[in-house]
């Protein structure tokens, strides 16, 4: 790997580098080839030239250069994808670049009974290839100590910015990198109005500058909750009264979307998931909040309470208990060790229990006990 052209060697041991439009709009892309170190260089290089900006700005006479992703969070995705590659799968390691967020691919595999939990907390170091990590520790790149995931965690949090989001299914490794999305124009996007756009930046302002969101004002805006309705009313299956629908027309706290094919933008900008349902079958919706991150309030019915387990990724109230709704949601914004311990297990949860091949092995399994195969005779067909 550590060959003038290592591909003579192996195939696929290089990077693509690739900007998309959307998924399927690839705009341009790069190739690096060479030994190891020399990608590990040229990567970076590019990344941080060609596709990713930098704001610049001045301390006295000094240029400041600010970049959309912390250097050292994409500088461990980087080394992690290529200690951690299986390389005899002969696919290049691809790194896919969006407008709003960075993608790091490697084809590889886990430790044994390892789940992406492992990579959210303190663990060993075992990289997949010993020797390739061996030779970048020599060379001062990476310090074999498990500490990869945390930094990159870390490096996010310093700057502001949403913490990367690890995946892990089959053999496809990924970490993706998220800017902050509280600017103007993704919110404008999102078709929030003026006001909208300005009570959520001023919100999520207040929220990582650690300021006292009970007594900081800002022009034209409190630091009142926002309640953010997304989907169509129902005025044939379960009609609001005329009064309910005018309250949330005229507050100018409640914002309505309308239906919405898209729901992650959603709950990227929100806090938690409230959802006082009196009847769900399976809800999808508790799940996607919590793949996104978000602390659930629901109420205590089949699906929601198999979800959410009380005190740990959210919390269950009586079905149709206004009271409980408001007590619930007064200590989400008042009791910030209790919220964000929520939040730290909301996503961990889902990715445990509802991963796909998971679900997919358990409905086999309810299938095949339901009806169990049967042999032919001659006079069937």
């Amino acid at each position: 790997m550590f060959h003038a052209n290592p591909e003579n060697f192996v195939t696929g041991s290089y990077i693509k580098i690739g900007f998309f439009e959307t998924d399927d709009d690839l705009k341009y892309q790069d190739e690096i080839h060479g030994n190891l170190l020399e990608q590990i260089e040229k990567t970076m290089d590019l990344l941080f030239t060609k596709y990713s900006k930098a704001i610049i700005s001045y301390e006295g006479i000094n240029r400041v250069e600010k970049y959309e992703y912390p250097k050292d969070a994409v500088r461990e995705a980087l080394l992690n994808a290529i200690a951690h590659k299986d390389y005899s799968g002969v696919v290049p390691i691809q790194i896919s670049v969006y407008s709003d967020k960075i993608i790091f691919w490697n084809e590889g595999q886990l430790p044994e009974n390892w789940t992406v939990k492992n990579l959210l907390e303190k663990h060993a170091s075992r990289p997949y290839n010993p020797d390739v990590a061996n030779a970048l520790f020599r060379s001062g790149y990476i310090e074999s100590w498990g500490r990869g995931t945390l930094k990159m965690i870390r490096e996010c949090k310093l700057v502001g910015l949403p913490e990367p989001v690890f995946s892990y299914e089959s053999s496809d490794i990924s970490v993706e990198f998220r800017k902050d999305i509280y600017n103007e124009k993704y919110l404008k996007s999102l078709n929030l109005n003026n006001r909208q756009v300005k009570a959520v930046l001023f919100e999520s302002h207040s929220e990582r500058s650690g300021s006292d969101r009970h007594s900081e004002r800002s022009e034209g805006v409190s630091s009142t909750p926002k309640l953010l309705l997304i989907g169509p009313y129902e005025p044939q299956l379960d009609p609001l009264k005329p009064e309910t629908l005018q309250a949330i027309a005229q507050n100018p706290n409640i914002i309505t979307t309308g239906y919405q094919a898209d729901v992650r933008p959603y709950f990227a900008i929100s806090h938690a998931l409230v959802f006082p349902s009196y009847r769900e079958g399976f809800p999808n919706v508790v799940m996607q909040a919590g793949a996104m991150g978000l602390p659930c309030i629901v109420t205590n019915i089949n699906g929601c309470n198999e979800i959410i387990e009380e005190g740990k990724n959210g919390t269950i109230t009586p079905v149709k208990d206004t009271q409980a709704v408001l007590e619930k949601m007064t200590r989400f914004l008042e009791d910030n060790t209790f919220y964000h311990h929520l939040k730290q297990n909301a996503r961990t949860m889902i990715c445990d229990h509802y991963e796909q091949q998971v679900v997919w092995e358990a409905l086999l399994e309810e299938y095949n006990a339901l009806s169990p195969p049967r042999s032919l005779s001659g006079a069937e067909v």
